[in-house]
């Protein structure tokens, strides 16, 4: 990577290392860049490089690249140029959300993480122009700004990404995406969509138990609009009935049964203890827990239906 300001090169860069951290609610991914910087031969035409940023595409390797974010400086850094060769580092950091980097893991799938950044920055002129006066000779300071711009390529091993991800605690959170399609192509599952939406809202609203009975009406929705009752009742036999019949099931029956049994755990969130008259209650994990599978449900129907 070679930035230029003026038609000269002042620096040339290149990646030396990437590391992550867990932030409150997300994670950091931390990129460092060396900059070397050649000797200046004329004073008077030194440079300071300063207000490091960079566009950030990733993907998996031999796949179109796909924009990832911005990366800012973690701390400011001024590179300057003397009349001798200097190096320095520059640390960019790019803020990641947990859902940001369950897309990140399901492009890079499974192999090594392709990286190209941008990078920009500004270059401030260093003149000091002599002036004399009345108390004798002062140094007049002028600065002219320049941007400059590069690209810049780096491959992830996957040796090398696992560790970013410890480094993330990322094992402790499991963090993936489920598609949900951004409205259907057609109205046969206008009124679920609606449902399912209303439940993300109420998760980030904290109203827990209404999140479990919006899924649960969700996954009534589907049913009664794709036609499913006797399909899902006929799975459901099979399940129940002789190890030939349970283990000959299709795929599709198999989708039935477990949509079902989501809706066989919703259930309490409609109805009271028989003994205590006690309503049942659900923590945030439950409401994620439903509303992950309501919307993996929700999806899987809209591809099998076609719509």
């Amino acid at each position: 990577m070679q930035m230029s300001f003026n038609s000269r090169v002042r620096a040339e860069g290149r990646f030396k290392s990437i590391y992550g951290r867990r932030t409150l609610g997300g994670f950091d991914l931390m990129l460092t860049l060396e900059v070397s910087v050649p000797a200046n031969e004329r004073p008077t035409d030194a440079i300071a490089i300063e207000h490091w940023t960079a566009s950030v595409n990733c993907g998996r390797t031999g796949a179109p690249l796909k924009p990832l974010g911005w990366a800012w400086q973690q701390s400011p850094t001024i590179i300057q140029t003397y009349d001798y060769p200097n190096s320095s580092q520059v640390t960019l950091v790019l803020e990641l959300t947990p859902e940001k980097l369950a897309c990140l893991e399901a492009e890079r799938s499974g192999g090594d993480l392709e990286l190209q950044l941008q990078v920009s920055a500004v270059g401030r002129g260093l003149v000091y122009i002599l002036k004399p006066g009345p108390g004798g000779v002062t140094a007049e300071f002028r600065g002219q700004l320049h941007a400059a711009h590069a690209h810049l390529n780096h491959t992830v091993r996957l040796t090398e990404w696992i560790q970013v991800l410890e480094q993330m605690e990322y094992q402790r959170v499991m963090v993936f995406s489920v598609a949900i399609p951004f409205k259907p192509a057609t109205e046969h599952f206008d009124d679920a969509y609606a449902l399912l939406i209303r439940a993300q809202q109420q998760l980030i609203r904290g109203d827990f138990d209404g999140v479990v009975s919006l899924s649960r009406k969700v996954l009534d929705s589907m049913v009664a609009t794709g036609g499913e009752r006797d399909a899902i009742r006929d799975a459901v036999s099979k399940f129940r009935g002789v190890k030939e019949f349970r283990e000959g099931m299709s795929k599709q029956e198999r989708a039935l049964l477990v949509q079902d049994a989501i809706r066989h755990y919703t259930h309490l969130a409609h109805h009271v203890d028989d003994q205590s008259g006690s309503p049942e209650w659900y923590s945030r994990g439950d409401a994620a827990f439903l509303l992950t599978l309501a919307s993996a449900a929700f999806s899987e129907a809209v591809a099998r239906h076609g719509t």
